[in-house]
């Protein structure tokens, strides 16, 4: 099973269905099932098939056609951030080794000292839309089909993997924790470079729903969507919570808030939730290496607001003082955390044992919720 492997079944029962929506484009699952099948095959059709694809293009469909293709032939694929320098790029495209870049002309320069071969955009789509769309081989649900970047202690960058596998568990708790489904329209505002909200889109598109895709935030772009496109579903982070809620940018009618990335303070999820008491708040806790950890649903967020959440339900956590042993509620130690979701392990480093933790600190309380301490 893949990240991809649902298109072909929703393009069988909602072909007419919109699966992105973009601020110039729209394409329903029977032609996004196709697209992605014929830019998998294009890939895979390369004189040397690309193990690892960086991807160097702004928020648009082509950013996801072309990261769902690469995921559905089997490569990696690794996001580059517009806004990197030229050095920045160079040095990302060498920790990751990879074999090319997608990009456009505009960003070319950018790439001058790289000596990763790039392909652009437009040349690419042109073989594109003449691949075949073929079935495509079975892949190992633990191959990685995800790089990206996170700061270590030392500030260099660091490139960790993820697996097929780690996601689709993470699509269980978006569908189950979240009750998120395929009759939802989730407006992603924020930049693709993001885990949050890549993830945001992909696990949408994964359960056959529709995403809303922003070019980049704009808190009036974004007031303007929730206000015009019946969205259910939010991504977001504390900030552009706070931007929207400074110009009354939240709809009358129900949309479900899904906030990470950073502390959201419960001073904030209150006022929010006092001036628009529809609103449905989800917060969660995670990190790059762990993905999911711990979420706050709005009734735990009423009972316990400054809690960072109870643990997913395929989550567990252990947390340990100093000599290793159990502390008891209300006992701050380590956080360690047992879950199918944790990444695959940063490249050219070792793989992660079953209890990991990132060496955060905290406590849990008798009903296990977790409290973040440092």
């Amino acid at each position: 099973m893949t990240i991809t492997h649902t298109y072909s079944s929703t393009a069988e029962t909602s072909p007419g269905r919109v699966a992105i929506q973009t601020e110039s484009e729209q394409i329903t699952y029977h032609d996004w099932d196709r697209l992605v099948s014929q830019t998998a095959n294009w890939l895979r059709s390369q004189p040397s098939m690309p193990n690892r694809v960086a991807i160097l293009l702004p928020n648009s469909l082509a950013f996801l056609q072309l990261f769902a293709g690469a995921a559905a032939a089997g490569c990696t694929a690794i996001p580059i951030d517009t806004r990197w320098s030229p050095a920045e790029c160079k040095e990302r495209l060498s920790i990751s080794n990879a074999d090319l870049v997608v990009t456009l002309a505009f960003f070319k320069n950018k790439l001058t000292d790289s000596q990763t071969p790039v392909v652009l955009l437009d040349n690419c789509m042109a073989d594109i839309s003449e691949a075949a769309a073929d079935p495509l081989p079975t892949i190992d649900p633990e191959h990685p089909f995800y790089m990206g970047f996170t700061s270590g202690s030392t500030g260099k960058p660091k490139a960790f993997t993820r697996s097929h596998r780690s996601w689709i568990e993470s699509f269980t708790c978006t569908e189950t924790d979240f009750s998120i489904s395929s009759n939802d329209t989730v407006l992603i505002p924020g930049t693709l470079m993001s885990s949050h909200f890549l993830y945001g889109a992909v696990s949408t598109l994964f359960l056959g729903g529709t995403v809303c895709l922003l070019k980049k935030f704009s808190p009036a772009k974004a007031k303007e969507w929730l206000c015009r496109e019946s969205i259910s579903v939010l991504y977001t982070v504390p900030t552009m919570t706070d931007a929207l809620a400074r110009i009354e940018g939240f709809p009358d009618s129900p949309v479900k808030i899904i906030s990470s990335g950073a502390d959201w303070p419960a001073e904030s999820k209150e006022k929010l939730a006092a001036a628009w008491p529809h609103l449905k708040l989800y917060d969660f806790y995670g990190t790059s290496e762990l993905s999911f950890v711990t979420f706050s649903s709005p009734e735990d967020s009423k009972r316990k607001p400054h809690s960072a959440g109870r643990p997913f339900h395929n989550v567990r956590i252990e947390i340990l003082n100093a000599g290793g042993e159990r502390c008891q509620p209300g006992e701050i130690g380590k956080i360690f955390v047992k879950s199918p979701m944790r990444f695959s392990g940063y490249v050219n480093g070792s793989t992660p044992d079953e209890w990991m933790t990132v060496d955060d600190m905290g406590y849990v309380d008798e009903e296990s919720f977790l409290y973040i301490s440092g």
